[in-house]
């Protein structure tokens, strides 16, 4: 839903589902999530049961916690640990613009807990303003594919690595990464797995559970030995294949579904990004098909 405040100020609110494991119950794997530019808006003292972090797109907010009024610049990075009064508004009169995640604490903890491969506590922010423009960035895309991206397994990959990042640079007691032992065998399950179901709309929840690792730990051990993630290697196989279709004489569209694209634009940009060009141009003897006056790529 959105919600006009006042002239140039908006706001969007939504909830998605975090992936975030079958450990997790329903309500605990639902992250809201708000996109939002503020300039006479003001927050009355009020705090949330879950996180709330994100990143300062434009302008500065300043707000009042933990018995400091603190300046957010755009760039910056905000980390508010549950129950934790807080109040919030435009430090300049050009207001600000940001985007925020309320993810549940439990989510935190799994993330902490699958970080040093041991049981950890709930993780604790001890700084409000973090200066960190790369984890910045990464929190900025993984909003992004959170809102507009149908895979599971790029949802999930992007907001366990995001949110991992986060953890082991600004927590109180950061979870550093356990070391990995090599395991081929079980990186060949998932990659047999991904060839045989690369149509699907596959979740890394799947994928740990063939190994019988944490989704965490598989992430990483997987990237280590292909040198790409999940998400990378199941498009570079949709890509492969759809080359195939396409010199076979299967109409775009229809290659698109056939390998698991949300939809043909999906399927083009994907395809231009790792090509360099788009499924039409990539077709024998430079072929444009024309119909009803539009040329089709």
């Amino acid at each position: 839903m959105k919600k006009v405040l006042a002239v140039h100020e908006q706001a969007t609110f939504w909830r998605t589902n975090a992936a975030g494991g079958q450990q997790l119950d329903d309500q605990q794997q639902q992250i809201a999530l708000l996109r939002a530019t503020y300039i006479t808006h003001t927050f009355v003292p009020h705090m949330h049961e879950t996180f709330a972090v994100g990143m300062i797109e434009q302008g500065a907010e300043i707000f009042h916690y933990r018995r400091a009024h603190h300046v957010a610049p755009s760039g910056s990075v905000v980390t508010v640990n549950p129950g934790e009064v807080h109040t919030g508004s435009a430090f300049t009169k050009e207001g600000w613009s940001y985007r925020m995640f309320y993810p549940d604490p439990a989510l935190f903890q799994r993330i902490a807990s699958d970080l040093s491969g041991r049981t950890r506590a709930v993780p604790f922010f001890p700084q409000p303003v973090v200066p960190d423009g790369q984890l910045a960035q990464r929190l900025r895309l993984l909003h992004s594919v959170l809102e507009n991206s149908p895979s599971l397994l790029e949802r999930e990959s992007v907001l366990l690595t995001t949110f991992a990042d986060l953890i082991a640079r600004h927590a109180e007691q950061p979870a550093f990464s356990t070391p990995m032992k090599p395991d081929h065998h079980a990186v060949q399950r998932v990659r047999d797995y991904l060839h045989a179901h690369l149509a699907e709309n596959v979740s890394l929840e799947q994928l740990a559970g063939l190994t019988q690792m944490s989704t965490y730990y598989l992430l990483r051990l997987f990237q280590q030995t292909t040198g790409l993630s999940p998400h990378a290697y199941l498009l570079q196989l949709r890509i492969t294949w759809a080359k195939t279709l396409l010199l076979a004489g299967v109409p775009i569209a229809q290659v698109a579904l056939d390998t698991g694209f949300a939809d043909q634009s999906h399927f083009t940009r994907s395809f231009k990004r790792l090509l360099g060009v788009t499924p039409g141009q990539y077709l024998p003897h430079r072929n444009i098909v024309q119909d009803s006056g539009l040329y089709l790529f």
